[in-house]
């Protein structure tokens, strides 16, 4: 018993000594970023520079280059300018003004070769238009790898590639105009590569990971014989080399104090103890733009983890659940075909057969009318860092709630909780949306369900413009109601619904008015999975020949089969294993469920209870239990008494009479 008491004692000191250590070493981290911020950004193709000048040199090739194949500084230059662009950060003088070369002008920007060699800047690395040797390279190299197949061919963009001079005087590089589908598969499988590959979950998960223990290590650990910092070792060539795959195991080894976080990580990764995917979701950019006002990014992307966190906590009821946002890490992907939100195709010129001298321009109507429409994607991806599984399974569970808070639309309906305005945001968006745009942006988060929607007058709504207002409309309208309400066996309340209000672009004079339902059902899921009863649930099952029928293949058709009636609302949908709702299979209760599953739907029973939950099994998946919580609709007639109610101006806001 001492033993154990003793080693329970060591144990927490140690953790508290961690504890300390990390304090100690989070405090460094903040100084360090200070130092980051003033630095400038590493960019691989200065580094490349870098390296290319340092090999040469060391290597004794540069005196060959001279002397045997007379390379003046020019060429040096000219092979710089090739990885890196104009103006690389070569550190010998090849770039002062007495290498220009004579035709040199303010409007050309490479030093190396003249504007009538333009087309040589578009072998190796392309800025214009992103068709490169590089590129055709690792697309070959990763496809092999990966066990992907690369539907470019590089074998028929070199024998139709042809030099043509365009309008402006310079000489580029352009294709056979039938190779234009060839450039399309070019960027769909850079495309793709990075999709599956580059931020695959997994592999971010590594990444993230290295990051964090070469950052925690960036201070602490020395290398080469100048024992300089990895931050410092990135500006120096020589050092540089030892930054190879082996530095975590360099790391490992290493006796320099301080390197414990750094350590503890690396030992993550190679027993697979990786960050944890807590979901990833693809948004249109222009659905994050909000968020990258101001470069803001992170400071934005902070407070809304933050706030969610919160929500999860509060969902979960235990306020004392440790979830840090230190915890979180949230990472924003680009993906698109290499010019942002542009079609990079469009920057390349094309040449006919008859005519192979005259670079021309492809519209997308002449490619073909199967092409895509947007160039450019975002996707979001949410990690934790730490090892607890109830951390886990509780922000898995919640984390539609927090795509909720990224969408602009979704984040300002949540903002407020009885009403929200919409006009000004969908006003001052580039691409205006329309009404069944709005109500779908609310709708796919599946907090909300639609009840009903309406257009009025502006004059008609005009003394409804505060959330205080749209709450007394609620409370009045749910009284006014109430005779319903206990006949539906509901507790309703304003909080149970959302108004949102908005005026699309060219309709000034009218307001859209949509009503909302919104319901929290999980712990109506929490309560069915714990065997208690509902008294004003029924659940039903459709008939095993229904399904072999295909008569309720999918759950689209239980949808409509159970909502056709015009009594019953889709509030939510979950998949459960077969074992979790066993206490619900008895094989009588199972046996008048099916007797009753069709003749149910040839009657309508005005009486029915409040919740009908319909439990079913697709063919093919025997193992888990699709569950479709359904509630009774509020009857139109009272739906209708909300827009009368909507309409009626307060006593206390009518005009006195002359």
């Amino acid at each position: 018993m001492k033993n154990l008491t003793s080693k329970q004692q060591g144990k927490e000191d140690e953790e508290e000594e961690e504890e300390e250590e990390e304090e100690e070493e989070e405090e460094e981290e903040e100084e360090e970023e200070e130092e980051v911020e003033k630095e400038e950004e590493w960019k691989h193709e200065a580094a490349s520079v870098q390296m290319f000048e340092h090999l040469i040199k060391v290597n004794g090739i540069e005196s060959i280059m001279k002397e045997d194949y007379k390379f003046s500084h020019r060429d040096f230059l000219f092979i710089m300018e090739l990885i890196y662009g104009p103006n690389p950060p070569s550190k010998k003088n090849c770039c002062s003004t007495t290498l220009l070369c004579s035709t040199t002008s303010p409007q050309w920007p490479y030093k190396g070769r003249s504007k009538e060699k333009s087309f040589l800047y578009q072998i190796v690395a392309n800025h214009q238009t992103g068709i490169d040797v590089d590129k055709m390279d690792y697309f070959s190299r990763d496809c092999h790898h990966l066990g992907m197949k690369c539907n470019f061919s590089h074998e028929r963009y070199m024998i139709f590639a042809r030099v043509c001079t365009d309008e402006n005087g310079e000489k580029q590089i352009c294709v056979r105009d039938k190779e234009a589908m060839n450039m399309y598969e070019l960027f769909q499988i850079r495309y793709l590569i990075r999709k599956n590959a580059c931020y695959h979950r997994v592999t971010k998960a590594v990444e993230l990971m290295l990051v964090d223990a070469l950052t925690a290590a960036a201070k602490k650990f020395k290398l080469g014989e100048r024992k300089l910092t990895i931050r410092k070792a990135v500006k120096d060539p020589e050092t540089y080399t030892n930054l190879t795959d082996d530095i975590l195991q360099e790391i490992l080894r290493s006796p320099y104090k301080g390197l414990k976080s750094a350590k503890k990580t690396i030992e993550r990764i190679l027993t697979r103890d990786l960050y944890k995917f807590i979901g990833g979701k693809n948004f249109d950019p222009e659905e994050l733009k909000h968020l990258y006002s101001d470069e803001e990014w992170k400071e934005n992307v902070q407070e809304k983890l933050v706030a969610w966190l919160d929500k999860v906590r509060h969902l979960a009821g235990d306020q004392q659940l440790t979830l840090r946002p230190k915890d979180f890490e949230v990472v924003d992907i680009k993906l698109n075909y290499g010019m942002k939100e542009k079609n990079p195709v469009d920057s390349l010129r094309f040449y006919r057969k008859d005519n192979p001298d005259i670079p021309i321009q492809l519209s997308k109507e002449e490619v073909s009318h199967l092409l895509p429409v947007k160039f450019s994607e975002t996707k979001i991806m949410l990690f934790y860092k730490g090892n607890d599984e109830h951390a886990v399974e509780l922000t898995k569970k919640h984390v539609e709630l927090f795509w909720n808070d990224l969408d602009p639309i979704s984040a300002e309906v949540n903002r407020s909780l009885f009403h929200t305005d919409l006009t000004g945001m969908l006003l001052c968006s580039p691409n205006h949306a329309t009404a069944q745009e709005v109500i779908a942006r609310i709708l796919k988060r599946g907090i909300y369900k639609l009840i009903d929607q309406k257009t009025f007058r502006k004059d008609e709504v005009e003394h409804l413009n505060n959330d205080d207002q749209w709450q007394k409309k609620l409370e009045a309208w749910l009284q006014n109601v109430q005779e319903e309400a206990v006949h539906l066996q509901l507790t309703l309340t304003a909080k149970d619904f959302k108004v949102v209000t908005y005026t699309l672009p060219g309709e000034s004079d009218f307001i859209k008015v949509i009503l909302f339902y919104k319901q929290n059902t999980e712990n109506f899921w929490e309560k069915m999975w714990k065997e208690d009863q509902f008294s004003t649930t029924v659940y039903m099952r459709p008939t095993d020949q229904d399904l072999l029928n295909q008569q309720l293949s999918t759950s689209q058709k239980i949808i409509e089969a159970v909502s056709k009636q015009g009594l019953y609302l889709l509030l939510d949908e979950k998949t459960f294993l077969c074992e979790e709702l066993e206490h619900l299979n008895t094989s009588e209760e199972r046996r008048k469920q099916r007797q009753a599953w069709l003749k149910h739907f040839q009657e309508e029973d005005a009486t029915e209870p409040v919740r009908k939950v319909v439990l079913y099994c697709l063919p093919g998946k025997f193992y888990t239990i699709q569950a479709m919580l359904f509630c009774n609709r509020i009857l139109i007639q009272a739906i209708e008494k909300f827009w009368d109610e909507v309409r009626r101006i307060p006593e206390d806001r009518l005009e006195a009479p002359l």
